[in-house]
């Protein structure tokens, strides 16, 4: 008997359901809430970097507080050895999940807006306020390490869109920062309240990153995402090529997944750190 041809279009020996589930990956077939995930991932992008842009653009309230010190060489010099030598470390120890180091990033970044938000009731001499405000710059710089790497590999597991609108975000950070520093000095004339306000309207910005964060992670466009998040710290413990466990049996697609995010978190630690190593060394 002559085999039975398969039908044009149709690839011979493949399953079915192993042919709708190829069908439903392709990415040519855009996900439903496709939008909403881009308006998410820009928002993301706005909160990445706005915390430390909120502290750029309060410099004028770091002058008045400390009106002989070159504040603005601390502060810039301060956070950029921290988010290099943060970044540079997370690239050399085992992969963390994708979820807890931006929840984690983004909760570090609250915290040290909060301090910054107290900063005009705290009762400490010029001296200790100056060290405080360096600390917290310290501590917002590796949380903003944590969220550099992650951000990369977040993006690297969509279609290339979701970079450009990452990007777009970052873009915008600067600038809301700066809109929001001109509407507070607008509407409250003393600038130590209108520093308050401002970094009020910071903090409420930063949740509403997280919002969006999780958001995004519920769509269905990020169901592989959360998959292969999952799945990372199960990949650790995975054969090697040197394991005499390798050929002990097939490696499940999520452990597969696990994989690839991992590589993808190592390249983004890399580029990361290449990219806080340039703008470093461009700081005159």
């Amino acid at each position: 008997a002559r085999p039975v041809a398969a039908p044009p279009g149709r690839r011979a020996g493949a399953p079915a359901g192993a042919r709708g589930a190829m069908a439903q990956a392709s990415p040519e077939d855009p996900p439903e809430g496709q939008a909403l995930a881009h308006v998410c991932m820009t928002v993301i992008g706005i909160g990445y970097l706005f915390p430390i842009s909120a502290i750029w653009a309060a410099f004028d309230y770091w002058k008045e507080l400390f009106p002989g010190s070159n504040i603005e060489f601390a502060v810039t010099g301060v956070y950029q050895v921290g988010s290099v030598l943060t970044v540079a470390a997370l690239s050399l120890v085992q992969t963390v999940a994708l979820g807890p180091r931006i929840q984690g990033g983004f909760a570090g970044q609250f915290a040290c807006l909060a301090v910054i938000f107290a900063f005009r009731w705290l009762a400490l001499p010029q001296a200790a306020l100056l060290e405080v405000l360096l600390v917290v710059v310290a501590l917002c710089s590796v949380a903003t390490g944590f969220l550099d790497s992650a951000l990369l590999a977040l993006c690297s597991q969509y279609s290339p869109k979701m970079q450009r609108y990452l990007q777009i975000g970052i873009g915008f950070g600067t600038l809301v920062s700066v809109l929001y520093r001109d509407a507070t000095k607008l509407v409250m004339r003393d600038i130590a309240e209108a520093t308050s306000l401002y970094f009020l309207v910071a903090l409420a910005t930063v949740v509403v990153c997280v919002v969006c964060y999780r958001v995004l992670m519920s769509l269905p466009v990020s169901r592989c995402v959360t998959a292969g998040d999952s799945a990372a710290g199960a990949a650790a413990h995975l054969p090697t090529l040197n394991s005499p466990t390798l050929n002990a049996g097939p490696v499940s697609p999520q452990a597969s997944r696990g994989h690839q995010l991992g590589d993808a978190l190592g390249k983004g630690d890399a580029a990361a750190v290449l990219l806080d190593e340039g703008s470093q060394a461009s700081f005159p």
